[in-house]
């Protein structure tokens, strides 16, 4: 923190002190900041906004810690219902997808993992994944000049 700021009274309103007005000036006219000083209030709007206690600021050995309090409202139902939901709904799109993948390449022997990342709307690193799944299927030949065979289940 500048000298003018402590952790006593960054909560009061305050002029915004730039560690490095150079990089900031940077920063600011490429539009990865776009204000100043304006971080203290976002985060205690959010906290508010959330129910959350504000949170407490500290210098330790020249780093500034933030310690956020966990809302008190008991959430362990909620979150185990969530929970619950993703892993299911995941597995059943994971299931589908290997599906889709697999009839992708029936459909089409020389289509890339590329492609059928864009198509499917996932990473090409999630095919590859799938597809390291699937032994039925695998790709014979080089790179650019190979193809897909899928092997009889049995």
């Amino acid at each position: 923190m500048p000298p003018q700021i402590t952790p006593e009274n960054i909560l009061q309103p305050h002029i915004s002190y730039p560690y490095n007005p150079l990089i900031a000036n940077v920063l600011y006219s490429t539009t990865y900041i776009e204000n100043w000083g304006s971080g203290v209030k976002r985060i205690m709007e959010a906290c508010q906004k959330r129910g959350v206690a504000a949170p407490t600021w500290i210098v330790n050995g020249g780093f500034v810690v933030v310690t956020f309090l966990r809302p008190t409202k008991d959430v362990s139902q909620d979150v185990t219902q969530d929970v619950t939901q993703g892993v299911t709904q995941g597995v059943t799109q994971e299931d589908t997808l290997d599906e889709k993948i697999e009839k992708a390449i029936k459909d089409n022997f020389n289509v890339t993992t590329e492609d059928l990342a864009k198509h499917f709307g996932v990473t090409s690193m999630t095919i590859k994944r799938h597809l390291a799944k699937m032994p039925h299927i695998r790709y014979v030949g080089s790179g650019y000049s190979g193809h897909w065979e899928v092997l009889d289940q049995e």
